[in-house]
């Protein structure tokens, strides 16, 4: 199945006692495991109706500033995933 065109935009992204030259990296790690999990599952339930612009809350969580910035990317991208997937069932 193709999907359109997909572009995330993360309007706000605090993170207290990271270095600045982990942005990038970071940046990487949330797009590659975004395009992962929407490659597996699809697109959520509503996003192809939504007409064009959707705004998903993402949450919060706590990571371990020694991580790196791929570990945090995918941990960033699986909470969005969890928050715009909906409760899980079960």
């Amino acid at each position: 199945m193709k999907h359109p065109n997909l572009e995330i935009h993360i309007e706000e992204l605090i993170l207290r006692g990271m270095s600045p030259g982990s942005k990038r990296g970071l940046a990487e790690a949330i797009e590659a495991e975004v395009r992962r999990l929407i490659g597996e599952g699809g697109l959520p339930p509503g996003w192809e109706s939504a007409g064009g612009s959707l705004r998903l809350p993402g949450g919060q969580f706590e990571v371990d500033p020694k991580s790196k910035p791929a570990a945090i990317g995918a941990q960033v991208a699986q909470g969005l995933h969890d928050g715009w997937s909906g409760p899980k069932k079960g």
